[in-house]
């Protein structure tokens, strides 16, 4: 995995022309994201790849570039950070990692789950140019591990965009759980619209059902 980000590393702005003669290069800079999510947490940042994850990284903007040139369809959207990067392709440990970041503490102690509630991410901060947040993207991917992890670790007065609620309520395989999170995390703040209501409805009408359950539980329970 780390072999296939140095070669990308080493190449930098040459990426351009260079990945078109190097086919382990071509292949580095398609793949090393599955690799990543498909290693788990046995994923972790090294020293060597360490400037490429960054929250600020001008090697990731590189291969951003270049990955959007290779793969037009995919509609990768500028300003899409470490964590949507993270969120899209499924790279929990990249999450705690970015945390560590924001709190100030060793990163490369910091990609398991040992955040400890950082309580200082802002989805707000991080706003990719299609207007879709880090924990939008985790839930319309169903993510649960990283939308638990940035709800455990926002900002206590951070606030959920609805686009998030309708998206949760909207996913076709996992809706019921990432309702449950949402709710369980932040059901105090979270606003019923009519977009929300409506959005399980072509999810079998069985979305719809499950979640209006949910909240009126939410509503009815001690503390809340």
């Amino acid at each position: 995995m780390h072999q296939l980000l140095q070669r990308t590393f080493r190449w930098g702005e040459k990426l351009e022309s260079r990945h078109k003669e190097d086919r382990f290069l071509e292949y580095a800079l398609l793949h090393w994201t599955q690799h990543a999510s498909s290693a788990h947490n046995d994923f972790s940042v090294v020293r060597e790849t360490e400037s490429f994850f960054r929250i600020a990284s001008k090697e990731r903007e590189t291969w951003l570039r270049r990955y959007r040139d290779m793969r037009p369809f995919e509609r990768i959207p500028e300003r899409f950070s470490v964590f949507h990067v993270a969120a899209g392709w499924g790279i929990a440990s990249l999450v705690h990692f970015a945390l560590s970041e924001i709190s100030g503490r060793d990163e490369m102690q910091s990609t398991r789950d040992n955040d400890r509630d950082i309580r200082r991410y802002d989805d707000s901060e991080f706003v990719a140019a299609n207007r879709v947040t880090p924990l939008e993207e985790a839930v319309k991917e169903g993510r649960t591990d990283i939308v638990h992890v940035l709800l455990k670790n926002a900002l206590p007065a951070m606030v959920v965009r609805t686009e998030v609620v309708v998206a949760a309520a909207a996913n076709q395989q996992n809706s019921k759980a990432l309702m449950a999170l949402l709710l369980n995390e932040r059901g105090h703040q979270i606003g019923i619209t009519e977009e929300v209501v409506k959005a399980p409805a072509g999810n079998q009408q069985r979305g719809t059902k499950w979640w209006h359950c949910s909240w009126t539980d939410q509503e009815t329970s001690p503390g809340l």
